[in-house]
């Protein structure tokens, strides 16, 4: 059977040519992963996680590790990583996982996914630079559905701040000096992240569980939240950008001389993509790149929606929202989607309310055009990378 390898070392050039691979693959393919990743950049984590929901989706093969299955050490390493948890419960039911050998690993990852699984339970012993929390609805609510989200009786959060001891803990874990400054810190930063993480996370509740139709519930699917705190200096900031040129300009108007903390907060899932489920019944597949971005600045409007409610109420997409929030911090934000890769640099364009798609400023991740874009290969799901600027804490 053919194989694709996903190497260790990763950027978003490499990830946007696995994607290529599975345009010109067949239904029959196997996926390799690595047992470390090595990478620097902007929203690098969540994407390839989007290139294993592809896969998943629409291949049948096997999943390859490379692990000897009495290699306990590197098995409970690979196991208990957010990379590794995070795609090994997306698969587990779903496909064979196998060394090179042919030998089966599930039994031998089991009771690591279970120990991780309750250090992301209690948010203890996990890294801390970072925090990925998922849900998984493939699974029962009560195993897959994180009570980050969700209360006892598997309803989401219905006000942004039932989000704060979430928000609370998660820079508890990150970093104690880091949370005590934020927390004692005038700027708002514990209520914008709340509403932002409110409104992005309801919206993978709302728009990803369910094909594009809103008709059948997806199986595997896995939705999430991943932070990561990054501290450099500026010079590194621009280095780790790799010459891209949103990403510089935006680091160069938002960064200090010196040392600069920088939260990056990616909501994820391996849903029907923004501009299907908005479409629904009218999505064709013969649409053309700029119907697409047309149809991803209409989420991006206030009161846009694609669901209505058993009870007649919409339920709209919430990006207006995170847009005005993210705008008053002059953050970063990142789309990827379907055949879209996008951004918007808030310190460039920021947020103005309108309900007319042609004053809604999107920057193609290409070209940085904002009248020209690129069709990309399609993704499953969909990424959406923030960069939040927190330096006013130092």
């Amino acid at each position: 059977m053919d194989k694709i390898i996903v190497p260790g070392k990763l950027d978003d050039e490499i990830l946007e040519g696995i994607f290529l691979i599975f345009v010109n693959s067949p239904k029959d393919v196997d996926l390799e992963l690595p047992l470390e990743i090595d990478y620097r950049g902007f929203g690098i984590l969540p994407k390839l996680l989007l290139v294993v929901f592809t896969w998943v989706r629409n291949k049948r093969g096997k999943l390859i590790i490379p692990i000897e299955v009495n290699d306990q050490v590197s098995i409970s390493e690979f196991a208990q990583n957010y990379f590794g948890y995070v795609v090994l419960l997306t698969v587990w039911k779903n496909c064979d996982i196998e060394n090179y050998s042919g030998e089966s690993l599930k039994k031998a990852f089991r009771q690591y996914t279970s120990r991780f699984h309750d250090k992301i339970d209690f948010l203890k012993g996990l890294p801390h630079d970072a925090i990925l929390i998922p849900n998984f609805d493939h699974y029962s609510r009560s195993q897959g559905w994180s009570h980050w989200f969700y209360t006892l009786g598997h309803d989401f959060f219905d006000v942004p701040s039932s989000l704060n001891n979430t928000i609370y803990r998660v820079f508890e874990c990150l970093s104690t000096n880091l949370k005590s400054k934020i927390i004692n810190s005038n700027s708002g930063i514990i209520e914008d992240l709340q509403s932002i993480l409110w409104e992005l996370m309801r919206n993978t509740h709302e728009h990803a569980t369910k094909d594009y139709l809103n008709q059948v519930n997806l199986s595997p699917n896995t939705r999430g939240v991943y932070f990561r705190i990054q501290r450099s200096s500026k010079r590194n900031f621009i280095k780790a950008a790799k010459s891209h040129r949103g990403l510089v300009s935006y680091y160069e108007n938002a960064l200090e001389d010196g040392d600069n903390f920088m939260l990056e907060v990616s909501v994820f899932d391996s849903g029907p993509g923004l501009v299907k489920r908005f479409l629904g019944a009218k999505w064709e597949d013969k649409l053309n790149i700029r119907e697409d971005i047309d149809t991803i600045k209409q989420c991006l409007i206030k009161g846009q929606t694609s669901v209505i409610t058993s009870k007649g109420l919409s339920k709209g997409f919430g990006l207006d929202h995170v847009l005005k929030l993210l705008s008053k911090k002059q953050g970063f934000l990142k789309i990827r989607t379907g055949r879209a890769s996008l951004y918007r640099d808030l310190i460039q364009s920021p947020y103005i309310e309108t309900l007319d798609i042609s004053k809604v400023i999107l920057n193609d991740w290409v070209n940085s055009s904002n009248s020209s874009y690129v069709n990309m290969n399609n993704t499953e799901g969909t990424m959406i990378t923030m960069a939040y600027p927190i330096n006013e804490i130092k």
